[in-house]
């Protein structure tokens, strides 16, 4: 029979709950929701939902959800069609949280950037006010 000492014992009745934690936050998505004041916009084949987007000028925080089969990103365009801000490419059934520090009022597009998506009808409009 293996004996251990108390204070091993003890190490290990102390870290399996943290593990344990741990790894059903992994598996059960682990998110915690949009953060307070964030803007959700819902990604699919092929369109952000919803299509016209209203925030205040500033920090603005989007709350990026992928309910599509493929992955998805979210650019922010200025009139001349430069990018002003990007996502990260957020994979299906996944969510994300975008920022965009001192965006001036304005009107922006709002584009899919992955390959065809854009062109699929994967547009909106981002006014700041």
């Amino acid at each position: 029979m293996l004996l251990m000492p108390l204070a091993a014992t003890s190490r290990c009745f102390l870290i399996f709950p943290v593990v344990l934690a741990l790894v059903m936050g992994i598996a059960c998505g682990g998110s915690s929701g949009p953060p307070a004041g964030s803007i959700s916009v819902s990604m699919t084949e092929f369109a952000f939902t919803p299509k016209d987007i209203n925030a205040p000028a500033g920090k603005v925080v989007f709350f990026l959800t992928n309910a599509g089969q493929t992955p998805h990103d979210m650019v922010v365009l200025d009139s001349s069609g430069k990018a002003l801000a990007r996502s990260e490419l957020v994979q299906p059934g996944n969510e994300s949280v975008f920022t965009i520090d001192n965006l001036p009022a304005g009107t922006y597009a709002v584009v899919c950037d992955v390959q065809g998506h854009r062109e699929a009808g994967m547009v909106g409009t981002l006014t700041v006010t």
